[in-house]
C-alpha cells in the first residue's frame, strides 16, 4: 500500500509536468484558403467566358478530391474583380459541391454595372482579407484570372495598349505568405509587373502566366495543409523536449529511491532501536543512604 501511493504520487506529477511548451493550448488545426480572383471587367471581356470556365473546372476537380486532401473547416472564396472588387462565393468544400457552372455564369453577368473599371488593389486587399490567419496553421493562395490593368473608377484612364504597373497601394508586403498565379496576362504587362516582383521578393511566390503559357498550366488543388515550423521554435521544441527527459530521468531516479529507500530506511531504523534497547533483567538498584 505504501509503494503503491508513492508511484502515484510521482505518476501524477509526472503527467502534470509534461504538457506542451507555452501556454498549454493545443495548437489550431491546419488549413487550407483558396481565393479565385475573376476579372470581369470590359478589358478582359474576351477572356471572361474562358476563365469561368477553367475556374469552375478547378473548383470541380477541388470538390473532387480525396476526402483525406481536404477537410471540412478549408474555405474556398471566389471574388469578381471589378470596378467594386466584391465575395460572390464562400464556403466550405460541402457548399462548393451545390454549385453549378450555370450558377457561376449566371452571377457574373447580374454584376454587368461594375464592368467599366477594374480595381485591382481593391480585389486583393479583399482577398488578404479572407486569406487572415496564422500562417503557421493557414496555407494561402491566390488564382487570379485578370490581365492586372488596374483602372479604378477614381483616377486616370489607363492608355489603351498601354503596360499598366502596379498602383503604388498595391498590398506587395501583406502577400509574403501567399502563393500566388495570375493567368491570361499579356506580356507586356507582365513585364511591367516583374521588377516590383523581386523588389519586394516575391519571384518565386507569385506568379505571372502570359496569355501562351496560360493555357498549358495544370492547376491541380493544393496539398493538405500542414503546420509550419519556424526553426527557432524547431530549436525551442527540441530543448524544451530533452528538458522533459532529464526531468523524466531524474523523476525515476527519485521514484526508485522512494520505493525502496524509504523501507530500506524504516527496517534500518527499527533494527538500530533493536540493538540499543536495554536487554532483559533487573535494573540496578539505587543504593539508600
Amino acid at each position: 500500500m505504501f509503494r503503491i501511493k508513492y508511484l502515484l504520487l510521482v505518476g501524477s506529477l509526472f503527467l502534470g509536468f509534461l504538457g506542451s511548451p507555452g501556454s498549454g493550448l493545443a495548437a489550431p488545426k491546419p488549413v487550407n484558403k483558396v481565393v479565385i480572383i475573376i476579372d470581369g471587367s470590359g478589358s478582359y471581356k474576351n477572356r471572361q467566358t474562358q476563365a469561368i470556365t477553367r475556374a469552375v473546372a478547378l473548383l470541380e476537380e477541388m470538390s473532387q478530391a480525396k476526402v483525406r486532401r481536404w477537410e471540412q473547416s478549408d474555405e474556398i472564396t471566389v471574388i469578381s474583380l471589378d470596378a467594386m472588387p466584391d465575395v460572390i462565393f464562400q464556403g466550405s468544400l460541402t457548399d462548393l459541391k451545390k454549385e453549378t457552372p450555370a450558377a457561376w455564369v449566371e452571377r457574373f453577368k447580374a454584376r454587368s454595372d461594375y464592368l467599366r473599371h477594374t480595381d485591382i488593389t481593391g480585389a486583393f486587399n479583399l482577398a488578404l482579407r479572407r486569406l487572415e490567419g496564422d500562417s503557421r496553421y493557414v496555407t494561402k493562395y491566390i488564382i487570379a484570372f485578370t490581365d492586372l490593368i488596374h483602372d479604378p473608377i477614381r483616377g486616370p484612364a489607363p492608355k489603351k495598349g498601354k503596360p499598366v504597373p502596379p498602383p503604388e497601394d498595391f498590398p506587395f508586403a501583406e502577400l509574403e505568405d501567399v502563393a500566388v498565379a495570375v493567368l491570361w496576362c499579356p506580356y507586356k504587362q507582365r513585364e511591367s509587373w516583374e521588377p516590383f516582383l523581386q523588389e519586394h521578393g516575391l519571384e518565386d511566390s507569385f506568379h505571372i502566366y502570359t496569355n501562351s503559357e496560360s493555357g498549358a498550366i495544370k492547376l491541380s488543388p493544393p496539398p493538405k495543409a500542414r503546420v509550419k515550423r519556424e526553426a527557432g521554435e524547431l530549436e525551442s521544441q527540441r530543448q524544451w523536449l530533452l528538458a522533459k527527459v532529464t526531468w523524466l530521468a531524474r523523476a525515476m531516479v527519485y521514484m526508485v529511491a522512494v520505493i525502496f529507500g524509504l523501507p530500506l530506511l524504516a527496517l534500518l531504523g527499527r533494527q538500530i532501536w533493536r540493538w540499543r534497547r536495554p536487554r532483559g533483567g533487573n535494573l540496578p538498584s539505587v543504593p539508600q543512604r
